[in-house]
């Protein structure tokens, strides 16, 4: 399975030094990179923005700029790539969340989870519970296996609706 696409699949991109961003998030940005090349604790991120709006180069551009892999997948790729059942979606998820962990412990990895609100908030969620709740709770414990892991990782999710979000996903 390889739900996945890494630094070989994008094309030569901008450092992050090289994105004309406001300064909001160049600060953010800045900051965040002087996090990881001092060997800091890095939290999860979660980038907002309307569609089109430089989430995935603004990702990508981080994991350059660090010299780190970039792994990017999004929930619809889960549901594409398997055959749309439970234990396929999982199976798929699974595979994003081995795959950040696979490469040599010394390469530092950002993991990228584009639309990131199709995990839906599981105290809002009225159709199909459970189906849904395995779902969401499978992501939640990879997500901590991943802090507990040691590894040099940085998640981050793109959402263009942070406000829908499970509040249990976007936790520091």
């Amino acid at each position: 399975l390889r739900p996945t696409r890494t630094e070989a699949d994008e094309p030569a991109g901008l450092a992050l030094a090289e994105l004309p961003v406001t300064r909001v998030v160049r600060d953010w940005s800045d900051d965040l990179l002087c996090r990881i090349k001092t060997g800091a604790e890095i939290p999860f991120a979660c980038l907002e923005g309307p569609p089109g709006g430089g989430k995935t180069t603004i990702a990508a551009a981080l994991a350059r700029s660090a010299e780190w892999t970039f792994v990017s997948t999004d929930v619809g790729a889960w549901f594409g790539k398997s055959d749309g059942t439970l234990g396929g979606v999982v199976q798929q998820a699974k595979a994003f969340f081995a795959e950040l962990t696979a490469g040599p412990p010394e390469r530092g990895v950002v993991g990228f989870l584009d639309e990131i609100d199709a995990i839906p908030n599981r105290a809002t969620l009225t159709r199909d519970p459970s189906w849904w709740t395995p779902v969401v709770t499978m992501i939640l414990t990879e997500s901590d296996a991943l802090k507990r892991s040691g590894r040099k990782l940085l998640l981050v999710g793109a959402t263009n609706h942070f406000d829908i979000l499970d509040p249990a996903l976007v936790r520091p």
